[in-house]
């Protein structure tokens, strides 16, 4: 609903929730999913400076 609607606060949920599953995956001892989630916050941050730099008013 909020990414249809193209709210930039969409992509600090997203890299707060990559975060909290990257660091929840690595103290499970499930690494390789942990660093799938540090890959996935990486494109988060990405993205919200790609959105800042062109966002239309």
């Amino acid at each position: 609903m909020f990414t249809a609607k193209k709210y930039i606060e969409c992509w600090y949920i997203w890299i707060f929730v990559d975060i909290l599953y990257m660091v929840l995956f690595f103290l499970k001892g499930f690494y390789l999913t942990s660093i799938l989630y540090g890959l996935f916050t990486i494109m988060s941050f990405y993205g919200l400076s790609h959105w800042k730099k062109y966002r239309i008013n």
